[in-house]
């Protein structure tokens, strides 16, 4: 069926964070096993299925959730397009790579354009987790994306059902078609059962006012009085929304109202409008129990709100429908008192008058009727005797107001109309009813012709008037308020375009003072790419009164000189005598549009520097692709550029001071670039660049100089000085590659070739780096399978019965050796690349015995033979092989060595040497592996040599102190490998324990060779002298490497170095010949000597 396992991170990168679920589709075991451990060397955290059949790919497929799906094309009963389609149909969203050995490339290509993510050569696994990475993080990029356009979706959706709403609010009074529309929007917005808007009675009782249409048992509910809610009151006029799916623990009445209308869940939103409590919105799911999402109950708050304020706003109408109805009753009854006083004018007790007013000021009374004394108690012989005493006798309160319209009409001669209280001459207070005419003579004086009555008796009624007038005025000033307080614009156009009214929220959304765009043209301010919409919307709402046209979208210029956008709805009401213009509301949605125009940039660029990312580059390296079919001569090019030692950067300094170094050199990197070039960040360290529609391949490597002399110039950041270099790979378009995944591919090659090359340096994609990267990959798939075949012996020998019997013959001892030695001996034929170990033996000069062996690794292939270490090794150290392989070296060159000692009891002081690389080195749990060894082999640890270089001391030298002195602890032997090539420092010859240093070959092999002293050069013979002299007194041996020569071996003795190791005594041989060469003649290698 399938296999399950679960790696643990060690050497994480991007993908050290993600524990990843995989899905290999993989009929060979073994296939399997090299794709789970080319992920587990890059450090991926996964767990991962395999399966071989169609039915259980289904299956999991159907059960299991993924991150991606690893498949091999050519599969017992199906095929990798068939898996394919299986990912497809069970609704998982994630990568699928395509793993094959058998596939062709071209192939492999068209299984991509059919709809697999990318694809990896079985040989090639190396590359297996970097495109793994790539391609989560172009799926996560596309959810990112589609997220963001959804959100936007949904947030459009929403505006326009608020708007809807809003724009029905706005085009009408009346409330129940208000809150139809209302109920019906939400119905349909959020796919619910029933949506209703309950009211809250005088009694505090919540009546169903309105349902929606579509709604089931509507014509029942309507009129119901809502239990529930009440129940709910002071909950709800808090402002607290009531949601509910169990009704158990309610009243027995309220319970069966809801088993009645099948409600199962239901939501309530209060209505609030000033902390005064209006009513609920209600919704009701009948079909299912239903959780109701914080972004639909928020939508619902919105909507209500607006309810609350059309509700509002609706009662303020009718409350004033009610006072104007009232002010009309009072100034009818106003004239009908008027018209009585114009029948009863010559019996009325007032008087008539005529005043003359110089220019000085001085007035004279020329003329008053006899009813003046009626009135204030002043006969008009002393009024007209002294006209002063007239004015005197106005009430202290209304004096001002006397004086100053009296002024007024002086100055303007304009009738004058007032009404004021006098005290007459009794102490009586009256009200008087003065109107006068004001004119002037020939002499210039203002004469003025009045009657003044006394209206004390009817000022009852004239006080209703007043106040009829003055609420009348005060509902005016709060429809006025409403409008000018409003967040948005509103707007009225006559019947030729042009302002007659603008809110005063123009100021703050647009910056313009309203009565600057009184009576200019409706598009003077508007952006011209949107005036004809302008005017085909306007020319619409003319064509239809009433109506209100559909929302539309235009730019306009704010005073700073930028442009708000903004989303306008116009109505034409020039039929209302009341408006008689054409309304507009106008709503900023510059915000939102700025929201929008962020998530698409964002989508397409990175996130730090605001290169182009990945998605961006790939559109324009298609498009690229596109021109050059179209142009035979159309040439291009893509540079690869990853960072020299950015690690150490960021190891050193932070991640902070890593991120400003990218966004740096992002600057330079589009500084360096013509007009019409893209420049990409990958990810990480990795830049890319598109050049197109160059001349020729020197147009690329000409850049790449001037990038490398860019880079070259120091990082100033937080005051540290940076140095940072780079590798930059080329690949140059061609007819023959036709596809962007490929020539991106071909870059990277070519970007890896320079870092092999020493770094900070160009390489142009030649097909030979393609070849070498298969060869790199073949080394280390054949690595993999050693490591592999050695899983297997280990597991074999762990479960294989132990032999207990002490006394076997010497027959059955050489049996139980044989049986023990590794399954790769030389006289059995393989299949698949093991490894196997050859030892050379170490001569002690002084007596010419052997005193142990190094053991040294080879790798043995079923077609190449023996490969050599310097091919495969470095690969090892790369790819991190070099631990297992190492802690295999290090277990069987004990166990033999204890078998040694075993089969030849006299020679128990046998050693062997085992190098340990920097990455062993560096491992935590190196002493407890080396402790674990030493205790299923049975070996002492004296007989046990580790063999290190100088560069592994000066990694870190007081973590490295610390674990020397552990394994001295252990009695085991420290030897510095090829001394002499390295730092060669006195220092740490001092400060670490080492028992050993192995002079290097290159020294070994000059000796006794004649050396020009005149032009500087130092006799090698003199170099290994200073070496055996220096170890010898620092209390050390002196083993020599590279003897080949009997003069060489003459000249060390004499030089009383301590040990040799070379071909001159034995070439490394595997271990059959090595237990030979101990069984030999212990003189025998004196004699050759």
């Amino acid at each position: 069926m399938f296999q399950e396992s679960q790696t643990q991170p060690q050497q994480l990168k991007q993908l050290q964070h993600l524990p990843l679920h995989l899905l290999i589709v993989e009929d060979v075991a073994e296939d399997a096993e090299l794709m789970v451990l080319a992920l587990e060397s890059a450090g991926v955290n996964f767990t991962w299925n395999r399966v071989a059949t169609a039915t259980d790919c289904e299956d999991l497929l159907t059960n299991t959730t993924y991150d991606a799906v690893l498949s091999d094309y050519r599969l017992p009963g199906f095929n990798g397009l068939e898996v394919l389609k299986l990912v497809q149909q069970s609704g998982q969203e994630i990568p699928l790579i395509l793993v094959t050995g058998s596939l062709g490339e071209e192939a492999a290509v068209e299984c991509i354009k059919a709809g697999m993510t990318d694809f990896v050569l079985k040989d090639r696994l190396f590359r297996l987790p970097t495109v793994l990475e790539r391609a989560l993080g172009e799926f996560k990029l596309r959810r990112q994306q589609q997220q963001a356009i959804a959100l936007v979706q949904r947030q459009a959706k929403r505006e326009a059902i608020i708007n809807k709403i809003v724009q029905a609010m706005r085009s009408t009074l009346a409330l129940d078609e208000v809150m139809q529309i209302t109920v019906d929007q939400l119905q349909t917005a959020l796919q619910t059962t029933r949506c209703l808007i309950c009211q809250v009675e005088i009694s505090n009782q919540t009546r169903a006012c309105y349902v929606s249409m579509s709604a089931t048992n509507r014509e029942n509910i309507i009129g119901v009085q809502c239990g529930f809610s009440t129940l709910h009151y002071q909950t709800l006029s808090q402002g607290e929304t009531v949601i509910a799916s169990e009704f158990d623990n309610l009243p027995p009445q309220i319970q069966e109202l809801l088993r009645i209308f099948e409600v199962r869940s239901l939501a309530m939103i209060p209505l609030l409008y000033r902390d005064s409590f209006l009513g609920v919105i209600s919704l009701h799911q009948c079909d299912r129990p239903r959780e109701w999402s914080s972004e639909e109950i928020s939508l619902v708050k919105v909507i209500a709100d607006q309810c609350a304020i059309a509700i509002h706003q609706t009662e303020l109408y009718q409350k004033a429908q009610a006072e104007l109805a009232e002010r009309k009753r009072a100034e009818e009854t106003v004239l009908l008192i008027q018209q009585q006083f114009a029948a009863i004018a010559t019996n009325i007790p007032g008087s008539v008058y005529r005043i003359a007013i110089d220019p000085d000021g001085k007035m004279s009374l020329l003329y008053i009727s006899p009813g003046v004394q009626e009135i204030t108690g002043i006969s008009p012989a002393e009024a007209i005797a002294r006209p002063e005493s007239l004015i005197e006798i106005i009430h202290p309160d209304d004096k001002a107001m006397f004086d100053t319209s009296l002024q007024t009409s002086i100055e303007t001669l304009q009738p004058c109309h007032r009404e004021y209280r006098v005290i007459s001459t009794s102490g009586q207070v009256k009200w008087v009813q003065d109107s006068g005419h004001f004119s002037k003579d020939s002499n210039g004086n203002v004469i003025v012709d009045g009657v003044a009555l006394d209206i004390s008796d009817a000022y009852g009624e004239l006080s209703l008037r007043k106040q009829a007038e003055e609420a009348l005025r005060q509902r005016e000033q709060r429809f006025r308020s409403l409008i000018e307080n409003a967040t948005d614009i509103t707007v009225i156009l006559n019947a030729s375009g042009k302002y007659d009214y603008i809110s005063p929220s123009v100021k703050r959304i647009l910056g313009y003072t309203p009565q600057i765009a009184i009576g200019r043209n409706a598009l003077s301010l508007a952006h011209p790419d949107d005036k004809a919409a302008i005017a085909q919307t306007l020319s619409k709402a003319i064509q239809n009164p009433g109506i209100s046209q559909s929302p539309i979208e235009y730019r306009v210029r704010h005073r700073t000189g930028s442009w708000c956008v903004l989303e306008a709805v116009a109505t034409n009401l020039l039929h209302d005598p009341a408006v008689n213009g054409i309304v507009i509301n106008c709503h900023d949605i510059t915000a939102r549009k700025l929201a929008e125009q962020q998530l698409l940039h964002d989508a397409f660029h990175d996130g730090l520097t605001g290169l182009a990312n990945r998605a961006l580059f790939s559109e324009r390296l298609d498009h690229a692709f596109a021109i050059a079919k179209r142009r035979k001569d159309y040439l291009f090019a893509v540079l690869f550029l990853d960072l020299d030692r950015f690690k150490v950067v960021n190891d050193s300094l932070g991640h902070a001071i890593g991120d400003r170094l990218l966004i740096a050199i992002a600057r330079r990197l589009e500084k360096s670039l013509h007009p019409g070039d893209t420049v990409a960040r990958l990810g990480g360290d990795e830049f890319v660049i598109l050049l197109e529609d160059i001349d020729s391949l020197s147009s690329a490597t000409n850049l790449a100089n001037l990038l490398h002399q860019e880079l070259t110039s120091p990082f100033t950041l937080d005051g540290h000085e940076v140095f940072i270099t780079v590798s930059i790979g080329i690949a140059l378009s061609s007819p023959e590659c036709e596809d962007a995944a490929n020539l991106l591919r071909d870059a990277d090659t070519a970007m890896y070739r320079a870092k092999e090359q020493g770094r900070a340096r160009h390489e142009i994609f030649n097909t030979s780096m393609h070849a070498h990267a298969l060869r790199l990959l073949q080394i280390e798939n054949d690595l993999r399978k050693a490591i592999e075949a050695i899983k297997k012996e280990q597991y074999i020998n762990s479960t294989a019965p132990k032999l207990q019997n002490s006394a076997a013959t010497e027959s059955n001892e050489q049996n139980i050796i044989l049986s023990q030695l590794p399954i790769t001996n030389h006289h059995q034929p393989i299949t698949i690349p093991q490894f196997l170990i050859h030892y050379q033996p170490i001569v002690s000069l002084l007596t010419g015995k052997i005193t142990g062996f190094e053991a040294l690794v080879r790798l043995q292939h079923p077609e190449r033979g023996l490969v050599s270490p310097a091919e495969f090794i470095p690969v090892a150290e790369e790819t991190g092989l070099i631990i297992p392989i190492g802690q295999w070296v290090l277990r069987e060159s004990c166990r033999q060595i204890r078998q040694w000692q075993q089969q030849f009891p006299h020679r128990l002081s046998l050693t062997v040497s085992v190098n340990l690389s920097v990455k062993q080195f560096s491992q935590p749990d190196l002493i407890a592996q080396i402790d674990r060894i030493l205790r299923e082999t049975d070996l002492d640890g004296r007989s046990l040599k580790l063999e290190i270089t100088e560069s592994v001391l000066m990694e870190n030298s007081k973590s490295v102190t610390a674990l020397l002195k552990e394994l001295k602890a252990r009695n085991i032997h420290l030897c510095i490998d090829d001394f002499g090539t390295g730092y060669s420092s006195l220092s740490y010859l001092h400060r670490f324990p080492t028992d050993t240093l192995k002079i290097d070959r290159s020294f070994v092999s000059r000796m006794g060779v004649e050396s020009n002293i005149n032009q500087g050069s130092i006799d090698p013979t003199e170099i290994v002298r200073s070496i055996v002299t220096l170890a010898h007194n620092l209390g050390m041996e002196v083993v020599a490497e590279g003897v080949e020569k009997a003069s060489q071996l003459a000249l060390l003795r004499a030089l009383k170095c301590d040990g040799g190791q070379g071909y001159f005594f034995s070439r490394p041989v595997d271990s059959w010949a090595a237990a030979a060469l101990i069984a030999k003649d212990e003189g025998d290698f004196e004699r050759r000597g």
